[in-house]
């Protein structure tokens, strides 16, 4: 498939799975970059109107394929773009045992399905709740009680991803899947690392070690530290400081 994709992306957030696949797999594609902050507030400028263009609910990732097909949703993107570019590659998950591809498509899915929606719930509580005005309960409070689950409900499913990298058997590397070499559901797992429970990380060291040592050694590929370390600055990066050269 020849021509140029077109991702909206913003750093540091869900997009960064999306940009770090087309990095891999050597796709052509160009980025329209947004600050996360002025998305949230709806702010207007011509990339904001370019996005919500795309995807009304103006979403990271949105990315527009080269004949103009409109895809949101990480794992969503990630499986298109395997399918079309990672064939023949390393990252093909033509070399999978059963066992392995259904473990892959098992936490691809999992990810946004259980780990996502605690992070919306603690950075959006407000999305979630309608406080009539005759309560003598303030918006406020019951904010902070969703935030409060939330981070609960974060702690629940990092730790069932932790038993999932746990059901695999003669692992011979960090890797999700006990692999050679990583596949794409290492780079969501990597990102997902990024946005564990606090305190980052003594708590993912302690309650998440496969998952850690699974982002360490993904992270150890270069094009994938460009990504992650470079171009996406996250509060804490899984593998500690970067040292400047």
């Amino acid at each position: 498939m020849s021509g140029v994709y077109t991702l909206f992306h913003a750093d540091a957030v869900g997009s960064v799975l999306t940009l770090a696949v087309l990095r891999v797999l050597d796709v052509k594609h160009n980025i329209v970059l947004l600050d996360y902050d002025s998305v949230t507030k709806k702010e207007d400028t011509p990339e904001y109107r370019q996005l919500i263009s795309a995807n009304p609910l103006a979403q990271f990732p949105t990315l527009v394929t080269p004949d103009g097909t409109v895809l949101t949703e990480g794992a969503a993107t990630a499986f298109y773009l395997h399918d079309k570019h990672a064939i023949g590659t390393p990252w093909s998950t033509e070399h999978l045992s059963p066992s392995q591809l259904a473990l892959y498509y098992r936490i691809m899915v999992f990810i946004p399905a259980n780990i996502y929606p605690t992070i919306t719930a603690i950075e959006f509580p407000e999305r979630f709740i309608v406080v009539p005005k005759s309560s003598h309960v303030s918006e406020e409070a019951v904010c902070g009680w969703v935030e409060e689950k939330g981070q609960e409900n974060r702690q629940t499913t990092f730790k069932l991803l932790e038993k999932l990298l746990d059901t695999v058997e003669k692992r011979t590397s960090a890797y999700a899947l006990g692999t050679a070499t990583p596949s794409l559901v290492d780079i969501y797992i990597t990102l997902i690392a990024h946005y564990s429970p606090r305190p980052r990380y003594g708590w993912m060291e302690e309650n998440c070690p496969k998952v850690m040592a699974c982002a360490r050694e993904t992270l150890k590929d270069p094009v994938l530290q460009q990504v992650f370390e470079v171009e996406n600055e996250f509060e804490v990066p899984v593998r500690g400081p970067v040292k400047a050269d």
